[in-house]
């Protein structure tokens, strides 16, 4: 851990942990990072990533690796990768063997909100790196981290070195508003945006497949460290598993995890975003890349999504993007007849 930076982006180390617990549990909506953030807490979801996650499982694997290899063939001779979210840096491990294996020159910067996930990230992925390691801890879904976070890149050996962007498995812990916000302040043009997530496969069957996947022991484990940290009631009853939908208008489902307990009103401690193919892709193709490629696993459940970011800023959207869908048609509308107009009055002098 001696490796691991110890100054959060932006500083944020409380010193009475209850505390502030206490203060998220007020609020209708935990913060995701109050599940990663003690040693326990990693160690237990560790466990739900290994006997659960589709990425963890061997048609998971195959996919990310098939992916990696594609991503090594292209990639120029040398690298920066940057791993928002790195969790125990295992995919991170993979893509960087596949870099290695082409004589990809690549440095390796993992970030997550928990100091051991970092730690364990930049222990396996050491040795792969060919260009160093520089561990950081953050806390990316804080409203002033991700700026001063790409400010921190900026400050590194060799800013321009061409980078990879890494968003593996964090969709599913964010509305896609936010994450696309926390994404567009660190990506800049001519960055290769990788992004994957755990995907919702069409049918009812495949709703009940995937709910077998949050609602198990593992699960349930995980999630009580945190009221069981507070000297509340922790036992299985206490937790109900739901389907929901994300905040934003046509956005993906999504698990909902709530706290209920007597004396304690039913809180939101958890959410994960399941996206189908096409979501995915938009998502990535709203942050600048064009033609982004996609490739998903045999069963449908897991994907993964890459392209270059083509426009600068791609945080910026343009003005009709941020129109709803008939305020789009009609500017489209108005767009066509000024431009008819414009030709009628041009055509007497293209006679002359």
């Amino acid at each position: 851990m001696s490796c691991v930076s110890r100054a959060l982006i932006p500083p944020r180390w409380p010193t009475d942990r209850v505390r502030l617990l206490r203060a998220a549990f007020r609020r209708k909506i935990l913060a995701p990072r109050l599940l990663y953030e003690t040693p326990a807490q990693s160690r237990k979801w560790l466990a739900v990533h290994r006997r659960w996650s589709p990425a963890a499982a061997a048609r998971g694997r195959r996919l990310y690796r098939a992916a990696f290899r594609g991503i090594a063939r292209a990639a120029p001779r040398a690298v920066r990768v940057i791993s928002l979210g790195c969790g125990s840096g295992a995919k991170d491990r993979d893509l960087l063997e596949a870099l290695r294996h082409r004589g990809v020159h690549a440095a390796y910067c993992p970030c997550d909100v928990s100091p051991s996930l970092v730690g364990k990230a930049a222990a396996a992925c050491r040795r792969a790196a060919l260009g160093g390691c520089r561990p950081l801890v953050a806390d990316l879904a804080a409203p002033l981290a991700p700026a001063a976070f790409a400010r921190r890149l900026n400050r590194l050996p060799f800013p321009r070195t061409p980078r990879i962007v890494l968003f593996l498995g964090m969709l599913p812990n964010f509305d896609p508003s936010r994450a696309r916000r926390i994404l567009r302040a660190v990506l800049r043009r001519g960055d290769l945006l990788v992004v994957s997530a755990n995907l919702l496969p069409p049918g009812k069957l495949a709703e009940r497949r995937v709910m077998t996947q949050y609602d198990n022991r593992e699960t349930r484990a995980w999630l009580l460290e945190l009221p069981r940290a507070l000297g509340w009631p922790a036992h299985a009853e206490t937790l109900s598993f739901r389907w929901g939908r994300a905040s934003e208008r046509r956005g993906p489902r999504r698990i909902e995890v709530r706290y209920r307990a007597a004396k304690h009103p039913p809180r939101l401690i958890f959410f994960s975003n399941r996206h189908t193919r096409t979501q995915l892709r938009a998502f990535v193709r709203a942050l600048g890349a064009r033609a982004p490629r996609l490739l998903t696993t045999t069963a449908g459940d897991e994907g993964v999504a890459w392209g270059n970011v083509r426009a600068r800023g791609a945080a910026r959207r343009r003005p009709s993007e941020r129109l709803s869908r008939a305020a789009r048609e009609a500017l489209k509308l108005s767009i066509k007849a000024r431009r008819r107009r414009a030709s009628a009055r041009s055509e007497p002098f293209r006679r002359a």
